[in-house]
C-alpha cells in the first residue's frame, strides 16, 4: 500500500501549495484548530505568519508563501476580521455586512463556512453558533451577506481575544502523474499538531469518473476507495522538519454537526487516531482484509434447452474449481473463473424453450363497421378480424356463424397467442367484450382459448385506435364481408349477401 499513500502525498502536497498561493497573505486572518486532548486541544488559534511560511517549504512548494500576496479568493472571510466570537452569558448578536442584525442573543458564534448553493444556484453559508441554552444550533444564510460580524449588548464584555474566522475554498481536483488517478481534494480545515506544526486536514475521495460505488466495502488503494482524510504536519516532501511522526489517514466522518466544543468531526477522527484509540486504523484493516481466507469453491453453468441427435433434452455443464485462496488472489481468481464462463453461456442454446407453434387452418377474415358515422368524420369505423380455423365447415355456415354478430368496438386490446390459430385480437370497449369476440370465433374454429394458449390485454395513448362504435358485418357490392382462404396460396372466397 506504500504506492497509495505516496500518492496522497502527492495530491495533498499539491493542494496545500496552490491553497497557500489562493489564500495569500489572508491565511494568518484564519485560524487552525488545536490537535491534542489536553488543555488548549479543540481551540481555534490564529494561523502565525511563520507557521504558514514553514507549511510552504515542508510541501516543498515551487514558490515561498508571501505573507504579504493578496488573496486571490475574493470575500475569503465570512466573518470579519477581529468580531468578538464569544460572551459571557447571552449577549452577542450576529450583524450581516450591512449591519442588519441577523441572529440576535448568542453566546458564542463558531463557525462560518460555505456549503451547498441554494436550487437557484445562489451561494450559501452555515453558520454555527451555542444559543441561549448553551445548545449548538445550525443555520443557512445567503452568501451575499457576508462577511459577517457580532456587536456587543450594551454591558456586555468579550470572553478572550477576538478569533479569526475560518475560510473553505471549493473543491481542488488532482490527477497523480504516477498513475494517472484524478482525486477530489477538499480542505476541511486546519490543525496545528501537538508539536507546534500547523497543517491543513484534507478529504481526498476518487473523482466522480474514477466509478467508485456507493457503500462499496473499505478502503482499497488504487484510484478506487472510500474517502479517507488526511493531515500530515511534517509536510509531503522527504521528511518535513520537524516530529510530527508522518501522514495520518482515517477514514472519512459522515458529515454531522460540531462536537461539544464546537469541534468538526474530522478533528476529531484526527485526535482519536493520534491519541492511539484507533491508531493504524487503516493499515490493519487493509491488513485483515488480506490475510482473510476464501474457502474453495466450483462455478458452474448448466445448460437448459439442449438435445440429443434425436431431439431428447439434455443436460450439459461447464465446471470451474477454485482453490481456497486468501484476499486479492481469491477476489482475481473468480473473476477469472466469470470471464471463462461468460463463452458456455453464448455457447448453450438460450433458455427460451417455447418451441416455434405450427399455424394450422384455413385463413378467415372478417371486416366490420360501425352502425353510426365515426366522430372524427363522415366514413364509418371499421375493423378487420383475423384468425385460423380447422373447423372444415363450408363459405355458407362460416357466414351463418358470424353474419348477425355485433359488439361494441373501444379503447381495450384483447388478444389471444400460443395457439396454431394465429393470435387473433379485438379492440373492444371492454375486456370482457374483446373476449367475447374471439371466443366467438373459437366457437367456429374448434378452440377453446380459456383452455389453451394465453390472454393479454393491453391500450393505446393513439385515439385512432380507441374509437368506440357498434360494429356489425359489412354488406357492402352485395357481400357479405366474410371470407375464407383455403391454403397461404388460395384466393379468398365471398358469400352473397
Amino acid at each position: 500500500m506504500t504506492a497509495f499513500f505516496d500518492k496522497l502525498d502527492r495530491a495533498a502536497a499539491k493542494t496545500t501549495c496552490d491553497v497557500l498561493k489562493a489564500l495569500g497573505g489572508g491565511l494568518v486572518s484564519s485560524g487552525g484548530w488545536a490537535l491534542g486532548l489536553g488543555a488548549g486541544g479543540g481551540a481555534l488559534k490564529p494561523i502565525a505568519a511563520g507557521s504558514a511560511a514553514l507549511l510552504a517549504s515542508n510541501f516543498l512548494c515551487d514558490e515561498p508563501w508571501d505573507p504579504d500576496s493578496p488573496s486571490q479568493v475574493p470575500d475569503s472571510s465570512f466573518i470579519k476580521p477581529g468580531s468578538c466570537l464569544e460572551t459571557e452569558g447571552c449577549n452577542l448578536n450576529i450583524e450581516d455586512k450591512d449591519g442588519l442584525q441577523y441572529i440576535p442573543g448568542i453566546r458564542k458564534l463558531i463557525s462560518i463556512v460555505g456549503t451547498d448553493p441554494y436550487p437557484n444556484g445562489a451561494p450559501a453559508v452555515i453558520v454555527t453558533y451555542v444559543n441561549c441554552d448553551g445548545i449548538i444550533k445550525q443555520d443557512k444564510e445567503g452568501a451575499d451577506r457576508a462577511p459577517f460580524q457580532t456587536s456587543l449588548r450594551d454591558g456586555a464584555q468579550c470572553i478572550g481575544e477576538p478569533e479569526p474566522p475560518l475560510y473553505l475554498p471549493p473543491p481542488y481536483e488532482y490527477t497523480d502523474p504516477v498513475d494517472g488517478c484524478k482525486l477530489t481534494v477538499e480542505l476541511q480545515g486546519f490543525a496545528e499538531s501537538p508539536g507546534g506544526l500547523v497543517a491543513p486536514a484534507f478529504k481526498i475521495s476518487p473523482a466522480p469518473e474514477s466509478g467508485l460505488r456507493e457503500g462499496g466495502g473499505g478502503i482499497i488503494g488504487g484510484c478506487n476507495f472510500q474517502p479517507v482524510i488526511y493531515y500530515n504536519p511534517d509536510g509531503g516532501g522527504s521528511g518535513g522538519s520537524g516530529g510530527g511522526g508522518g501522514p495520518v489517514v482515517g477514514p472519512a466522518p459522515d458529515p454531522g454537526p460540531p462536537g461539544p466544543e464546537g469541534t468538526p468531526p474530522w478533528l476529531d477522527l484526527l485526535n482519536d487516531i493520534i491519541g492511539g484509540a484507533i491508531s493504524n486504523i487503516v493499515s490493519d484493516q487493509i491488513q485483515d482484509a488480506l490475510e482473510l481466507p476464501y474457502a474453495g469453491t466450483t462455478y458452474r453453468v448448466v445448460s437448459a434447452c439442449e438435445k440429443t441427435p434425436d431431439g431428447d433434452p439434455i443436460s450439459k455443464a461447464v465446471e470451474i474449481p477454485i482453490d481456497e485462496q486468501k484476499g486479492l488472489d481469491a477476489a482475481l481468481v473468480r473473476l477469472d473463473a466469470i470471464a471463462a464462463l461468460l463463452q458456455p453461456l453464448k455457447d448453450f442454446k438460450q433458455p427460451i424453450c417455447d418451441e416455434k407453434i405450427e399455424l394450422e387452418g384455413d385463413f378467415r377474415t372478417i371486416s366490420f363497421e360501425s352502425t353510426e358515422r365515426s366522430p372524427f368524420g363522415n366514413d364509418r369505423l371499421r375493423k378487420r378480424f383475423r384468425y385460423r380455423s380447422q373447423s372444415g365447415i363450408g363459405l355458407g355456415e362460416l357466414v351463418d356463424h358470424w353474419k348477425d354478430f355485433e359488439w361494441d368496438a373501444g379503447p381495450v386490446c384483447v388478444q389471444h397467442s400460443g395457439h396454431s390459430w394465429g393470435t387473433p385480437q379485438v379492440w373492444a370497449a371492454s375486456v370482457n367484450e374483446g373476449k367475447r369476440v374471439i371466443l366467438h370465433a373459437g366457437r367456429e374454429a374448434g378452440v377453446d382459448p380459456d383452455q389453451v394458449g394465453k390472454w393479454s390485454v393491453s391500450g393505446s395513448d393513439n385515439p385512432r385506435f380507441g374509437v368506440s362504435g357498434r360494429m356489425k358485418v359489412i354488406t357492402k357490392g352485395g357481400y357479405y364481408w366474410i371470407t375464407e382462404r383455403l391454403g397461404s396460396d388460395a384466393r379468398p372466397l365471398v358469400a352473397l349477401s
